[in-house]
């Protein structure tokens, strides 16, 4: 156990790694040791040293010598594609294999900006006519938004005072104003629809992502403590 234990923190160099071509593409193969860590950085040197023999053309992979977990997977071909080299297919896959490698890709990257915390922006003021405010985190606005404004942020978003301009938080993430005007609001992709919007019209409102839909709900005063709690989290 010890020495399998060895084998696994070994590092992976360049020479530990074999590309050859094959009539459809190529096949890298690995060994079956060292740390992941070493491994990536191995691929992506041996590639970026052979990026001008590959050419622009897309290549069919192949991964041999180590069994992957499907996030290895994906590591490896990111640091392959990083390296300057398009992949279409990967070996022995079906046609969309790279295609879901990406998705699992963008995937874990929203998780990983969900679960990182992000700064709040605080404006203090209105949001005058045509002024665009835009935050990678929460956005709270000490005034209010004018029907030709427009708010973009990645977390929350509170707005003391009237809502009337465009709206857009991030996903899985929540609105709330002390007094809504017909504004245009959007939850992640999903945007809220006008009916809901006139049934809040001069009145307060939230609206947060329940069971995949945009849901309204009555906007009290323990309601405004529990989300501007979120911020200071």
């Amino acid at each position: 156990m010890d020495r399998e234990n060895d084998q696994n923190k070994r590092p992976v160099g360049e020479g530990d790694l074999l590309i050859r071509s094959y009539a459809q593409g190529l096949i890298l193969h690995m060994p079956d040791w060292g740390n992941v860590d070493s491994l990536l950085e191995a691929v992506y040197a041996k590639f970026s040293k052979s990026v001008s023999f590959f050419g622009e053309k897309a290549l069919i992979l192949g991964l041999e010598g180590r069994e992957l977990s499907l996030e290895e997977e994906l590591l490896v071909l990111a640091a392959i594609e990083r390296a300057g080299v398009r992949v279409a297919a990967l070996a022995g896959r079906d046609g969309g294999h790279v295609e879901k490698l990406r998705l699992a890709a963008r995937q874990m990257e929203e998780k990983a900006l969900e679960a990182r915390p992000q700064p709040l922006r605080i404006h203090r003021g209105d949001v005058g006519p045509e002024m665009s405010i835009e935050t990678p985190g929460s956005l709270l606005v000490l005034g209010n938004v004018d029907r030709q404004a427009s708010l973009r942020a990645g977390g929350d978003i509170v707005v003391l005072g009237v809502l009337a301009g465009s709206a857009q938080a991030g996903i899985q993430k929540q609105i709330a104003c002390l007094a809504l005007d017909a504004p245009r609001l959007r939850i992640g992709g999903q945007a809220v629809k006008l009916g809901v919007l006139d049934s809040r019209r001069g009145r307060p409102a939230h609206f947060s992502i329940q069971k995949g839909r945009v849901e309204k709900g009555e906007w009290e005063a323990e309601a405004i403590q529990n989300l501007l709690c979120r911020f200071w989290d």
